[in-house]
């Protein structure tokens, strides 16, 4: 028989000898030697591992889910939505484009009424506020020649007498290089006797006007008539040279002196052209535009009121740009009173004086 001790320690050791076989002890010598780690670059990433494609998120059991899957889940999420938050999303959509609606029948209706008005002054008048010009006269730089210009103002200044007349003065010139608005403009050369004296080439008005007219696509009898409307040159008897100063009214704002960077003849007509085209370009940076309802002053004075015209073409968006005032009914009527402006009125009717129709 064995002892309990001997069995004791039998059992001990028999436990060891299983705790040492679950758990062999290795040496040092007999552990396999690990994989050596792949060296970073300079950045720090190892550079030998492929970058990770993106996983497919997951549905709530695991699976990889598609994005037709997902807006399938969508719409069945929206689907189940109780039956009065659905009713109430409707309702709000109807509303909203019966507003949507209200609004554009309401500004239809506007825009007939103004133009019924204004189609009624037109009548009444002879102006109508929304169509001053056309846009095929306004940009048709070809109706005349310089020769057609110049037999107009001879004709217009035929009592015209001095130095300073329109139709006979020279007047100094400079070249223009070409940009997005005009194209390029190149003095004539200094071989008259007017040049050799001069300090700069000169030119004719009317080689001035059809200069500036052909190099920005303007009518040059658009010219003609802003020339006679801001200054009255035109038909002057006996102008001086602070007439042509600011001859076009370019830059002569009703609230501040003129700017004299844009003084002298050539500056003023030429400037005007190309103020007609950059207007064209940019119509977001003014407060008038075609084909929508404008707001429009009667005069400078802003006590004098204004009212809602129609304009109905690019031209006559330049026009009010360019003069920003409409007349009321006292000027349309003969009877003009304190708060009368002429600017756009006198254009239509030095239109219409000197070359007729303005459609």
């Amino acid at each position: 028989m064995t002892s309990k001790k001997s069995q004791q320690a039998h059992t001990s050791r028999t436990k060891g000898e299983r705790r040492t076989q679950a758990r062999p002890r290795s040496s040092r010598t007999s552990t396999p030697s690990r994989k050596p780690r792949t060296p970073r670059n300079s950045h720090g990433p190892r550079h030998s591992r492929a970058p990770r494609k993106p996983r497919t998120p997951r549905n709530s059991r695991g699976t990889r889910t598609s994005s037709l899957s997902r807006n399938t889940n969508a719409s069945v999420a929206t689907s189940r939505l109780s039956p009065g938050v659905r009713t109430g999303l409707l309702v709000s959509l109807i509303l909203v484009l019966a507003m949507v609606g209200v609004f554009v029948f309401s500004n239809i209706q506007q825009v007939k009424s103004l133009v019924a008005q204004q189609n009624s002054d037109a009548r009444l008048y002879s102006f109508n506020p929304g169509y001053i010009i056309s846009d095929n006269l306004f940009f048709n730089d070809k109706a005349v020649n310089e020769e057609q210009v110049q037999t107009f103002l001879n004709t217009q200044g035929k009592d015209c007498q001095g130095e300073w007349c329109v139709k006979s003065h020279r007047f100094e010139v400079h070249a223009e290089e070409k940009d997005e608005l005009c194209s390029a403009y190149t003095p004539p050369e200094i071989t008259s006797t007017e040049n050799r004296k001069a300090a700069s080439p000169v030119a004719t008005g009317a080689h001035v006007i059809m200069a500036a007219a052909r190099s920005c696509h303007i009518n040059p009898r658009v010219l003609l008539v802003l020339l006679q409307k801001e200054s009255g040159v035109v038909t002057m008897r006996n102008p001086q040279e602070k007439n042509y100063r600011f001859a076009m009214g370019l830059n002569c704002p009703d609230n501040a002196a003129c700017d004299k960077k844009y003084a002298g003849f050539f500056n003023q007509v030429f400037g005007a052209a190309r103020r007609f085209q950059y207007y064209r370009a940019n119509p977001g940076q003014y407060q008038f535009s075609a084909q929508h309802v404008n707001s429009i002053r009667f005069n400078p004075n802003a006590a004098c009121g204004s009212s809602k015209v129609y304009i109905e073409n690019t031209a006559t968006a330049l026009l009010y740009i360019y003069t920003p005032y409409q007349p009321n009914r006292a000027a349309l009527a003969g009877k003009p009173d304190s708060c009368s402006s002429f600017g756009n009125l006198n254009f239509a009717r030095l239109w219409e004086q000197w070359f007729g129709a303005r459609q």
